[in-house]
């Protein structure tokens, strides 16, 4: 690859794929923290990077040739060293962002481009990528599907980071029939009583309410289709057109979601955006304290959980992990383990989820900040 490639941030499944794809093959790892001012500059960040690049090339310098022979020798450092330079330099001219990536290999960079949140700077030179701070920020920075509902129709949204893009409209279609009367001779607009009792105003009633039915039915099935693997729900406007729609939803899907009073049909991207951070933000906050409390419950009950790092090594191992689950405070005292727990949650299909907020806390301070949640009890092994 020739011209470094600035991208849009990774879904979680995007990052567990390049991780087995890089996994076997040297590449420099580099996260920056977005506080820095300017990372090409002297700054403590750049003196913290070039001591790690400097430290790196001395442990090449003082290994035997035959060991270089596997395509980590100091040739592939330098041609990575030197695409992490050109990445500093188009840090520099883009926009500021709470974070920054690069992966680099040695054709260049794999991935590389800003983050939403935040994370610790690091460089590392080794076999793989580092995934652990990027899951992280996939953490709190999920896409979101926001509907703004009303009893004549609904606008669908896609909103990820801070980007609002419309992508879908959804309209009543209410069909009003004529009513007739006893001795008419054909429709009228009328308002009097009707054939049988019926009024005009009861049709008019009985056709919206079966056109608003049949819409929050397909827009029910237009969110489960635009909501993918990993997005969440967001849902505003007209309050009983919201809740019918929530009801309307998958049980798994309506547990994603969130309902915004606040938004209405008048409402602005910017506002769009800012319920679907708030959203996302109580949505993760309630499904992580749901989590950490099974695994937790699940662990004192012997059952299909286990808390610590031994027992929770012991299960991937094993390979009986449905779901692992790290703290931020882990993953920064720990971050060998951490890579190492997360890579074998990935090769046998298990989530790695790391929590944040009171979960995260709890976590941290009972179990030491990780734990995971089991496919089927196992009997108790041999580390207690």
């Amino acid at each position: 690859m020739d011209a470094v490639e600035v991208e849009l941030m990774l879904s979680y499944a995007s990052l567990q794929e390049l991780e087995r794809e890089l996994r076997g093959q040297v590449a420099l790892t580099m996260y920056v923290d977005g506080s820095v001012e300017d990372p090409a500059a002297h700054t403590p960040w750049r003196v913290a990077l070039e001591d790690a690049i400097a430290a790196q090339r001395a442990a090449l310098a003082e290994s035997p040739e035959h060991e270089q022979e596997d395509g980590a020798g100091r040739a592939v450092f330098e041609r990575c060293v030197y695409r992490l330079r050109e990445e500093l330099a188009l840090r520099r001219a883009a926009p500021r962002s709470a974070g920054y990536v690069a992966f680099i290999g040695a054709e260049g960079a794999v991935h590389a481009g800003p983050l939403p949140g935040r994370v610790p700077s690091l460089v590392a030179w080794e076999r793989g990528i580092r995934v652990a701070p990027y899951l992280r920020v996939i953490a709190s920075f999920q896409p979101a599907i926001v509907a703004v509902v009303q009893t004549s129709g609904a606008q669908l949204y896609r909103v990820e980071e801070e980007t609002c893009e419309r992508i879908d409209a959804v309209r009543t279609h209410a069909r009003l029939r004529p009513v007739y009367h006893v001795g008419d001779d054909g429709p009228h607009e009328r308002s009097g009583p009707a054939t049988r009792g019926r009024t005009a105003v009861d049709e008019v009633r009985r056709v919206t309410e079966a056109g608003l039915v049949r819409m929050v039915a397909e827009l029910a099935e237009r969110i489960v289709c635009a909501v993918g693997s990993d997005a969440w729900v967001v849902i505003g406007g007209a309050p009983e057109a919201a809740r019918r729609t929530v009801a309307a939803l998958p049980p798994a899907l309506a547990a994603r979601t969130w309902l915004a009073p606040m938004l209405s049909r008048h409402a602005s991207d910017a506002e769009i955006v800012r319920a679907a951070r708030r959203g996302v933000a109580t949505l993760r906050e309630r499904q992580d304290k749901a989590l950490v409390d099974a695994v937790m419950e699940q662990a004192a009950a012997d059952g299909l959980g286990v808390i610590r790092a031994d027992r929770t090594v012991y299960e991937l191992h094993e390979r009986t992990v449905q779901e692992l689950v790290l703290t931020p405070h882990f993953i920064e005292k720990h971050p060998g383990a951490a890579e190492t727990a997360i890579r074998a949650a990935f090769d046998q299909r298990a989530r790695a989820v790391v929590v944040s907020g009171d979960a995260a806390a709890r976590l941290d301070t009972v179990a030491g900040g990780i734990g995971a949640r089991l496919r089927f009890a196992r009997c108790a092994g041999p580390v207690r």
